[in-house]
This record gives C-alpha cells, sequence and structure tokens, in this order.
C-alpha cells in the first residue's frame, strides 16, 4: 500500500460474516486511484460496494484529487456497473448545475453546459441495460423478469415492474398516489 503517497483502507465488518468488504483509495500527484474494491459474494447486492466506493471517492476529493482512475478486470460486470453508476451519477449533477448555471445567464454558460452534456452522454452512452438492471434490483425483482411479458406477472411483480419504469424515466419530481395497492408482501 506504499505506492501512492496518500492510501486509505476501510472495510466493512458484518454480524456474522466479519469482513464482508473492503476498499483501498490512493491519491498522489492530485490523481486518485480505487486500487481494490472487494465485497464477499453473499454480501454483494446490498449497498456494500457502493458504500465503500462513495467513501473512498469522498475521501479522494477531500484531497482534491482532480482525476480519479479505477482498477478492475474488465470481465468484472458488477464492478464496471457500479462505477459506471456512480459516474453517472456525478455527471447527471454537473449537467444539473450546469443547466441551472445556463439559464442564470452566466458568463461562460453555453461552454460549461456542452462539456457537462458530453460527459453526461459519454457515460451514459448504453446506459439503458445498467439501469435497468439497478432498477430490478433496488425494487426486489429477479434479473430474469426483464425478458418474460408484463402479463405474464404477478399483481405485485407487475406493479414494482411499473415503479422500475418511473425510475428509469429520470423525472425530476414524481408523485404517487399509493403507489403500495397492489405490491405483494416481497414488494413491501
Amino acid at each position: 500500500m506504499k505506492a501512492t503517497q496518500h492510501r486509505r483502507l476501510r472495510v466493512v465488518l458484518g454480524a456474522r460474516h466479519g469482513v464482508v468488504g473492503y476498499a483501498i483509495c490512493g491519491a498522489s500527484g492530485g490523481r486518485g486511484f480505487v486500487q481494490r474494491l472487494a465485497v464477499r459474494p453473499e454480501a454483494q447486492g446490498h449497498g456494500v460496494g457502493r458504500r465503500l466506493l462513495l467513501d473512498g471517492l469522498h475521501w479522494l476529493r477531500d484531497l482534491r484529487a482532480g482525476e480519479i482512475a479505477v482498477n478492475t478486470q474488465l470481465g468484472n460486470d458488477a464492478a464496471l456497473a457500479l462505477y459506471r453508476r456512480v459516474g453517472l451519477a456525478a455527471a447527471e449533477a454537473d449537467l444539473s448545475a450546469a443547466a441551472a448555471y445556463l439559464g442564470s445567464g452566466g458568463p461562460d454558460a453555453d461552454n460549461r453546459y456542452a462539456q457537462a452534456l458530453a460527459r453526461y452522454e459519454s457515460l451514459a452512452d448504453g446506459d439503458f441495460e445498467v439501469r435497468l438492471a439497478s432498477a430490478f434490483a433496488d425494487l426486489g425483482l429477479p434479473a430474469a423478469l426483464t425478458d418474460r411479458e408484463v402479463r405474464t406477472l404477478s399483481g405485485g411483480q407487475e406493479a414494482r415492474v411499473a415503479l422500475a419504469a418511473i425510475v428509469l424515466a429520470r423525472f425530476d419530481l414524481t408523485l404517487l398516489d399509493e403507489p403500495t395497492n397492489d405490491l405483494d408482501f416481497d414488494g413491501l
């Protein structure tokens, strides 16, 4: 862990399994690195990796790391999807801020907005499948349901798929009237 000037190890402990996840981050010369992120298989899908990654990114931001690189294998789809979601969320926030600045008529606002939009579009390219899998997981729906026709689902599954569609639409504001009415017990 001495490869970078600043380094940090974060560990998440579970009640039954001891260490369930850890992240090693480092920073040197204005660059940040997520050098290792690991979560036990039985703890995956419960937000451990996301919490560790966000914690590391906040630490790197506090160190003023201007560029952050992640170290992962190309076949590690879960990690790549997580990195993409987190990066996309930051790009969305930057785009919203740039749009507000554009609306205020600030100096060089059009350039700032164009750069934020280009970054968002480059990250969001091909993003739907990742967002769909994430929305289904967040709502407790098995990934296998993405290939089934809605008419073949239970009422609770159908209601959760409708909620997933709302999440995927990325509305700024969503008003729901009794959204849990048709959910089965697992959906609550």
